[in-house]
């Protein structure tokens, strides 16, 4: 009987903690929702793209020569990245952002991501939206998916800029065994989501974003910033921790390099000097593709376009 009750009692308290992390996730993903933020774009047209694997979120502005401006792939992401430069650059182009899949206002399917998606949604979004051949300015982890996107069909793109791209190194790592726990432990209903709340926490979020650049420079991170990314974070209930747990199990990862010495476009990678080793990762690209070109930005980290976008707008227009 003694131990009827044990097993009883330890059953009866998994279940307790089950329901209250459960009752948690449901809250955090309800009140972050209930913040009813924009983009930050400035204009308040907001368009759809129906896409076939999920609704994406777009907007536009100004006139002239297009230019496609594509977010870094986190879950805390989105066009909210570019509201600095966004007016600036619509003096003279059509300029496009969109919120990626998964990210942002778009849709968040609980599907695996891999660069592949990505590749697939920005040649889609060129061809059915803009019309024409774009100008692109990425920014982190995108970039491999930009230089995979123009490889597969270069008459869509013209020049690319890239701002702080991944080393071509961390590329390379394919899904281990390691990786893989890492994507099933997320995926997990109840206690992965709570693993993914306590990584996409506002105290967590600040600490990282304090860390990668706020820290670094003159630029403080705003309480409108840390809510924006907190909000991208959770908006769209449970499936906002899909793409979280394909980075975390590297299937985001893709070799670039036969892309880098293939693609002819004019490419301009932009780093900032607070990120670790960026000299070593501009010089690397070179070394595989002796055209492009590269830029040093002072006192910046890894968010140019939030950070320093009177010195990225010199570049741009120069």
């Amino acid at each position: 009987m003694k131990l009827k009750e044990k097993i009883l009692s330890a059953f009866t308290l998994t279940v307790a903690t089950a329901a209250a992390i459960s009752a948690i996730n449901k809250i955090i993903f309800a009140k972050a929702e209930s913040h009813n933020l924009s983009s930050g774009f400035p204009t308040d047209l907001s368009l759809t793209y129906h896409w076939r694997f999920g609704q994406i979120r777009y907007q536009t502005c100004g006139s002239g020569r297009p230019i496609l401006l594509i977010h870094s792939i986190d879950p805390c992401m989105s066009s909210y990245e570019w509201k600095k430069i966004i007016k600036p650059l619509s003096q003279n182009h059509t300029v496009y952002a969109m919120d990626l899949i998964g990210c942002g206002f778009s849709e968040k399917p609980g599907f695996l991501y891999t660069n592949f998606l990505y590749v697939q949604l920005i040649n889609d979004f060129v061809k059915d939206i803009i019309g024409r051949r774009t100008d692109v300015i990425c920014s982190g982890n995108s970039s491999s998916v930009i230089l995979m996107a123009c490889r597969n069909n270069d008459a869509l793109f013209d020049q690319i800029t890239m701002l702080n791209p991944e080393p071509i190194s961390e590329t390379l790592q394919i899904p281990s065994s390691q990786s893989k726990l890492m994507r099933y432990f997320y995926n997990l209903p109840v206690i992965g989501t709570l693993g993914y709340n306590i990584a996409f926490s506002k105290r967590m979020l600040e600490e990282r974003f304090l860390k990668e650049y706020a820290s670094f420079s003159n630029v403080r991170l705003s309480s409108d910033d840390l809510e924006h990314f907190y909000h991208n974070a959770h908006i769209g209930g449970y499936n906002c921790k899909m793409l979280y747990a394909s980075l975390r199990g590297k299937y985001m990862n893709i070799n670039i390099s036969n892309a880098l010495r293939d693609v002819n476009n004019s490419i301009l990678l932009v780093g900032g000097d607070r990120v670790n080793n960026m000299e070593e990762t501009l010089h690397e690209y070179q070394e595989m593709n002796p055209s492009v070109e590269t830029c040093i930005l002072k006192n910046t980290g890894s968010l140019i376009a939030l950070e320093s976008p009177e010195k990225l707008m010199k570049i741009l227009i120069s």
